[in-house]
């Protein structure tokens, strides 16, 4: 491989930096396309749980497509350990695509893989063209766990090997991955889907060197650079020095049901901004471990959706972030700790982070959302069969996704009602038509919960009711989180309902889940998801009576809550009520 030669980096022009710009996030939204349009899955096609972007040589983030948040900020770790694991650059060649799976540092589950296909211009490394996404099934001891022991129970490990060596695929390697499925053809359709991805993504990111040549091309990227973090340094310079901390929590690790509580500590000097994880628990026996990359990538959402509102990603917006964690704890767990529900923990992070800076930036920040992802996945008896070599083959069927949260009412005004949590924040709720068609499964209700929200001056967003009638004998894994402890407001605002899921069998009796694997559903039994509301903003007493009035005649509250929360308000054709 042709070693690229070091040049003085020129100043790009303001236009052709834009038009850099654009190219490579149109790049990025091809490679998107490209993935939703071919998958097998509808993990993919309608969940869209995955992350692409294009990176540059020194594995810095040049674009990225609006994908799962949580993903984005792991792929420069996922490109630098499998570069490193196939033996460095100097054992790359124009055509080879790297699959690894190593969770320590992918930052997420050993079910999400990434595919990476280095670029290449005449022989010369420019670049890079990833994909990390969540495969339905890849050999763990279910399809979905919350209970895993270590990282083996979670999937087969993929530690940095070629799927394709110059443009040629490993059969052997390809089969082995199928082997170790229990939907090989799902997982079969969805890698070559992830291949044709991570091809287009190259072939745009060489289309655009080559029209603007390398030194105006990287000038423009610099340039690109500069501005993000310039963008990133003016905001932490409206934030006031100093330490800023506050507590957060978990229901439990997955294995047993004592709360697990960490601090988070916000240090602000200047343009810097420090986040400090290192007094966190010791990595956990259950799987709500957090991989180093994957903590990273929670701080790096939390400040960009404060400070580059509206702007897309680049690695400058990060340069003046710091993170650090402790090997061996919860938020930097070291092999063979189980990590499958990594999203557990780190993602009280994000409401976290803004709850710390509250006091310093009370006009920029939200009370806490639903904080959980809510994620059920479901599996059930073989129902799907086909023919491949000359085998009967049959699968199971696996499907599954997240549910909408209420969000935290801010100073702008009320949360909003039934959205999915930022972490997934482009991530889609599948269509009832389509649940129904591919599933056992009848939708019965899937409504806005009233009264699940926070009372404050701006309440929080309203949670959902979410009802199945099961059909046919199936299993369901539950990851649902802070069923214990409610969302909080802020500045007065209250709590809003907390998460929880329950199954209502067909003798009568109601189960209330958490964290469970593997729940056995009988036909007929109705599952109930009921997630939790966003916290209210400012003391309920300062709330306008006609935005009361507005959200009793919408039902998004009733009587009682008014009555409850808000007594300066009064009903019609009632007496002011009198103060004792």
């Amino acid at each position: 491989m042709k070693a690229m030669t070091p040049r003085a980096v020129s100043v790009a022009d303001p236009v052709t930096t834009e038009v850099i710009r654009h190219a490579l996030r149109s790049a990025a939204g091809q490679m998107k396309r490209t993935l939703l349009r071919t998958a097998f899955s509808p993990i993919i096609y309608e969940v869209v749980d995955f992350a692409v972007g294009l990176y540059d040589r020194e594995f810095r983030l040049l674009a990225q497509a609006p994908t799962l948040a949580l993903k984005l900020g792991t792929l420069d770790s996922c490109i630098r350990h499998a570069v490193a694991a196939v033996g460095g650059e100097d054992s790359l060649e124009d055509g080879d695509l790297i699959l690894y799976n190593i969770p320590y540092f992918t930052g997420a589950h050993p079910q999400d893989i990434a595919l990476i296909a280095p670029v290449f211009i005449d022989g010369v490394l420019v670049g890079y063209s990833p994909c990390k996404t969540h495969m339905v099934d890849l050999a763990g001891k279910d399809p979905y766990s919350t209970d895993t022991i270590d990282v083996h129970q979670e999937a087969t490990i993929f530690p940095g090997v070629k799927l394709y060596r110059a443009g040629v695929r490993n059969e052997e390697l390809w089969n082995l991955v199928l082997a170790n499925s229990r939907a090989p053809r799902v997982v079969g359709g969805d890698l070559n889907a992830v291949v044709g991805c991570v091809r287009t993504g190259a072939r745009a990111l060489r289309a655009i060197i080559e029209k603007h040549g390398h030194e105006e091309f990287r000038a423009a990227v610099e340039r690109i650079f500069d501005h993000g973090e310039a963008q990133s340094r003016a905001f932490i310079e409206q934030i006031p020095d100093g330490r800023y901390s506050t507590e957060c929590c978990i229901d439990n690790n997955g294995r047993d049901d004592t709360p697990i509580t960490f601090n988070l500590t916000i240090e602000v000097s200047g343009s810097e901004l420090m986040v400090d994880l290192t007094d966190a628990p010791d990595q956990q026996p259950g799987p709500v471990n957090s991989p180093g990359p994957g903590t990273v990538s929670m701080m790096k959402l939390a400040l960009a959706s404060l400070a580059a509102v509206g702007e897309d990603a680049n690695e400058g917006q990060f340069r003046p972030l710091t993170v650090k964690t402790r090997p061996s704890s919860l938020f930097e767990p070291t092999y063979p700790a189980p990590v499958f529900v990594y999203w557990a923990a780190s993602l009280q992070l994000i409401d976290g982070f803004y709850r710390a800076l509250a006091a310093a930036l009370p006009e920029a920040v939200a009370a806490e959302s639903g904080s959980d992802m809510m994620v059920f996945m479901w599996w059930g008896h073989q129902r799907m069969s086909y023919q491949r070599r000359g085998t009967q083959w049959k699968e199971p069927w696996i499907d599954g996704g997240s549910t909408p949260i209420g969000q935290g009412g801010h100073s702008g005004g009320d949360g909003s009602n039934a959205l999915i949590h930022i972490t997934e924040s482009v991530l889609r709720i599948g269509p009832a038509e389509k649940w129904e068609a591919q599933n056992p499964w009848l939708v019965e209700k899937r409504e806005l919960a009233p009264d699940s929200c926070g009372p404050g001056r701006h309440r929080g967003g309203l949670g959902v009711d979410f009802h199945l009638r099961v059909l046919a004998e199936c299993f369901v894994t539950s990851t649902v989180e802070r069923t214990k402890t409610p969302p909080r407001g802020l500045f007065g605002g209250g709590e809003a309902r907390p998460n929880s899921m329950a199954i209502h069998r067909t003798d009568g009796s109601v189960t209330q889940y958490g964290k469970r694997t593997a729940i056995l559903v009988e036909a007929d039994s109705r599952f109930e998801a009921h997630s939790g509301g966003g916290g209210g903003y400012g003391p309920p007493g300062e709330r306008d009576v006609q935005l009361i009035a507005s959200d009793l005649t919408d039902g998004y509250v009733t009587a009682e809550h008014v009555r409850k929360y808000y007594p300066h308000y009064v009903f019609p054709h009632e007496p002011p009520r009198q103060e004792p």
